[in-house]
């Protein structure tokens, strides 16, 4: 994904392109940029306030758990970063999918039903099995777990407090990347989500496109999704499931995420448009106009297209 953005923003006129790279990764090369290698948490926070202060235009990727990805953002803020990336309060309420439910809840989008657990006394007798249950402040499948009796969650608590609760809901995953801009928001085209079937969902990797009505279903669903949020800029990726109702009663929010995600390796395939420059120009209020291809792409979870 770090290849495939960089290879975008590179390619636009005049464009200088500087990135951070973990010195441990000593085969990742990165030709025609600016590459600045981190030795240390430290290093990289000075690293992230120098480049976002001298930059025109900043963007941070990271996992939003354990807040890597707000503390960086809100450093980037302090030093002055103008963001092609969600904002820290935008990254703040996605990390937490507990709030980001009630918000999208709030705004008549459809959640599943859930709840936050502290002990297993709290677990009502009447919910429905079997459950998905996950961290309040997790990041794509990390410790997700599928819960089919009371003793699983119960098992799982044990690791996992508070844990989230929610009604499984059978269907299609999809994600649906947004851009946003203070005038504007574009939904780009909606990728299938591969995921393992061994009840820890696991990210294998995506497949684009999908059929138009499921497509229709999903961008509005992101759309609603992304309306709840606080008002922000860049490039979020709303996670959801299709069911197999024709008329949506069945279609699900699951989670909002902050950030670029591995989708765009696919999405900027089929975009006739660098979505780079889409998102500066976005950001900066200019309208945009986006169109992809019809060709079908498959790519897995590191980002490799098949």
């Amino acid at each position: 994904m770090l290849r495939a953005v960089v290879d975008d923003f590179k390619s636009l006129p005049n464009t200088d392109v500087l990135t951070l790279r973990d010195s441990r990764l000593k085969h990742f090369d990165l030709p025609g940029v600016n590459v600045q290698e981190v030795r240390s948490s430290v290093d990289e926070i000075e690293w992230i306030r120098h480049l976002a202060s001298s930059s025109d235009w900043t963007l941070l990727i990271a996992p939003e758990f354990d807040n890597h990805l707000l503390n960086r953002t809100t450093v980037a803020e302090s030093s002055g970063a103008r963001l092609v990336c969600p904002s820290s309060e935008a990254v703040a309420v996605a990390a937490d999918k507990h709030e980001t439910a009630q918000r999208l809840a709030v705004e008549q989008a459809p959640v599943p039903r859930s709840m936050l657990l502290t002990s297993a006394l709290e677990f009502p007798g009447d919910f429905p099995f079997p459950v998905v249950c996950k961290s309040r402040f997790g990041a794509g499948s990390l410790d997700v777990r599928l819960a089919k009796a009371r003793k699983d969650v119960e098992s799982i608590l044990t690791r996992e407090n508070p844990l989230r609760v929610e009604q499984y809901c059978p269907g299609m995953a999809v994600s649906v990347g947004v851009l946003c801009g203070p005038s504007q928001m574009v939904p780009l085209v909606p990728c299938r989500q591969l995921l393992s079937n061994d009840g820890q969902f696991r990210y294998l990797g995506g497949e684009l496109p999908i059929s138009d009505m499921l497509a229709c279903r999903a961008t509005t669903l992101a759309l609603n999704a992304v309306n709840a949020m606080p008002s922000t800029v860049g490039y979020l990726g709303v996670d959801m499931v299709i069911g197999s109702d024709p008329d949506g009663t069945e279609d699900y929010v699951i989670e909002i995420n902050p950030r670029l995600t591995t989708s765009y390796v696919g999405l900027r395939t089929v975009s006739d448009t660098n979505l780079a420059r889409a998102m500066l120009d976005i950001a900066e209020g200019r309208r945009i106009e986006l169109s992809f291809s019809s060709e079908r792409v498959e790519f897995t979870s590191d980002g490799r297209i098949l």
